[in-house]
């Protein structure tokens, strides 16, 4: 799944933002969020409704692009643009 978002902020100043919110704003079922930043870019691990799932963060100069790889299972029962919709607003809150 992927969620692009744009953003009118410098890179730098995306990516301190995320850093210090971006596990305040993620639902109750999601648990042991370990992201690992090298620059512009992070990947990351997290643990919902008993699946393991990781995925990416990717800040350029005018948008953010995050991927999430779901499991194949959980790919079938979930609605992504709900999720994508979701991660859009609460991103795009942090950034305002």
């Amino acid at each position: 799944m992927k969620v692009s978002i744009n953003h009118a902020l410098s890179p730098d100043r995306v990516v301190t933002i995320l850093k210090e919110n971006l596990d305040s704003t993620l639902p109750s079922e999601v648990s042991n969020f370990s992201p690992r930043w090298d620059g512009h870019s992070a990947t990351f691990t997290f643990t919902a409704s008993g699946q393991s799932i990781s995925g990416n963060v990717q800040v350029n100069q005018s948008q953010i692009v995050i991927v999430i790889n779901l499991p194949w299972l959980a790919s079938l029962v979930i609605d992504e643009e709900a999720i994508s919709t979701g991660i859009r607003r609460k991103v795009e809150a942090l950034l305002s």
